[in-house]
């Protein structure tokens, strides 16, 4: 979809839209900002050579302006040998984690690589559950549900993370998406065909806002009558000829010192510091203030401002320090070189070591290779990959400062250790039905979450309280509600509402869900 060039609005649900006032278009505007099963469909097919190949078909829809145009277009995306970018191998591992397929013998990815053609038939199609139909393919998880549309602004955050990661010199934005793609269509087809692409009405649009400034033709060339040399303008005029992922270096400690200094900071520190000593002075404890004084608010309204403006300027010199990486890059690297005789070998890219600690990925990791379609060997590796990501998507990973070395159970795994054999269970029990005080009830019962998250205790009662208010807001404080705790589970203890899973969690498991 990234390659689509589409408005996020097309795929997913922004909170900034109009709202329109019949009913009749509120549905129609909910149909078209939403990428649903009913939308995507999953052909099977041949090519010249008789190799099987898959490919994705999406209709998209939306509206725009103010006489509401339609801007109705299908694209075609084709398996790729790359699975980790590969359309197909995302759709079938999403679709076997929602048993969305028609035909219940469809449940393992490599049932879906078993499909053949028959004769005569130039394409089949791989159909979807009527009940699936409109459920949407962007999802995140809220609390305890999986089934939230993602949010055109969740979608973006994620997608400028996305590209710091990577290493691009410039922000990963929807602005930048369509106008790589526009860029790229551009001579590959006709006007007609980009405008369509884009939803552009005439090319006024696309030479005002999206042409790119660099002249894609050899001029020089051109004019003085020589071969071009167009495979190497187009690999500089590629947006990905600065990507350099060594650009995300993490502040210095005395960099973070200095934050901490900086007078708006110390301000905002004191204002924190105050509140809490009245409150102290008064209660005893911050936690033992009831909700109901002023003063709480004040303080928990002071604390988001001190922290907020910790990361704005933590962010700041995080992208300052990224501009300067790229403004001396090249400098250094000659400079190396020629400190090391001109060897180049001696300033290559730096080895990041990574720790998988999720099997599904690491399993993921070693049969995500890139491979000939028919080879009998690559299928089977790419169905065993398909089938890991299917997997991964039940699982759900908490922030990385949660998990530390005493907490997460996980080994550092070498080439040798990346298969699908799942982990060894530990001896012990690790869900006790006596548990730690500052575990959390509902990680406990999460089978989603690794190991190490799930029997994680927090360093502070206050901090598993901020961290189970998210699951306790997303449950109705009158309704029966199952205690999550893996044994009791087993038993389907039912609880009479919030209240009493509170009672039974301090009772039972010895933990508290409640501040005093």
């Amino acid at each position: 979809m990234l390659t689509s060039g589409l408005r996020p609005s097309s795929t997913t649900q922004s909170g900034k839209r109009r709202k329109v006032q019949a009913s009749s278009l509120e549905e129609e505007d909910n149909l078209a900002a939403k990428l649903r099963y009913g939308d995507v469909a999953l052909i099977f097919t041949e090519d010249d050579r008789g190799h099987a190949r898959f490919a994705v078909r999406s209709t998209f829809k939306y509206f725009k302006g103010g006489n509401r145009r339609a801007q109705q277009k299908t694209f075609t995306w084709f398996d790729q040998p790359d699975v980790l970018t590969c359309p197909v191998a995302h759709l079938v591992s999403l679709a076997l984690h929602d048993e969305a397929f028609r035909l219940p013998a469809l449940h393992g990815a490599q049932s879906i690589f078993d499909v053949t053609l028959p004769a005569g038939q130039k394409k089949i199609t791989l159909h979807w559950r009527d009940d699936v139909l409109d459920k949407p393919i962007l999802r995140t998880s809220d609390g305890w549900s999986t089934e939230t549309e993602l949010p055109s602004s969740v979608a973006s955050k994620r997608l400028r993370s996305l590209g710091e990661k990577m290493g691009y010199r410039e922000p990963v934005t929807w602005y930048w998406l369509p106008r790589l793609v526009l860029n790229a269509v551009d001579g590959a087809g006709s006007e007609e065909v980009r405008n369509q692409v884009a939803g552009h009405l005439d090319s006024r649009t696309y030479r005002n806002n999206y042409q790119d400034q660099h002249i894609s033709l050899d001029v020089a060339s051109l004019v003085r009558g020589r071969q071009t040399e167009d495979a190497l303008m187009q690999k500089l005029n590629h947006a990905a000829a600065d990507i350099d992922p060594n650009c995300n270096l993490p502040l210095a400690p005395e960099t973070l010192q200095q934050i901490a200094t900086l007078l708006d900071v110390v301000a905002l520190e004191a204002e924190c510091c105050r509140l809490a000593q009245i409150l102290r002075d008064q209660y005893g404890a911050i936690s033992a203030a009831p909700s109901s004084d002023s003063l709480v608010a004040q303080h928990t309204q002071s604390q988001r401002k001190y922290r907020a403006r910790k990361q704005f300027h933590r962010s700041r010199l995080l992208v300052q320090q990224r501009r300067d990486y790229f403004a001396h890059r090249d400098t250094e690297l000659i400079k190396m070189q020629l400190s090391n005789g001109g060897s180049p070998d001696s300033v290559s890219p730096k080895q990041r070591v990574c720790q998988l600690s999720v099997p599904e990925r690491a399993t993921l990791v070693a049969l995500a290779t890139v491979g000939d379609f028919s080879s009998p060997t690559s299928r089977a590796d790419r169905a065993g990959a398909v089938q890991a990501m299917a997997d991964l998507c039940r699982r759900v990973e908490l922030p990385q400062h949660r998990r530390g070395p005493e907490t997460i159970l996980a080994r550092e795994l070498s080439p040798s250790s990346l298969s699908s054999k799942p982990d060894k269970v530990p001896d012990t029990d690790p869900f006790p039905l006596r548990c730690l005080p500052f575990q959390c009830l509902f990680c406990l019962g999460d089978e989603r979450l690794i190991l190490g998250d799930r029997t994680h205790n927090f360093n502070r009662q206050q901090a598993l309280w901020k961290h189970a208010r998210k699951y306790l807001d997303a449950v109705d404080e009158r309704e029966k509600i199952f205690c999550p705790h893996p044994k009791c589970r087993k038993l389907d203890v039912v609880l009479c509402h919030i209240q009493h899973l509170k009672n039974h969690a301090l009772r039972e498991h010895g933990i508290r869900l409640q501040c005093r």
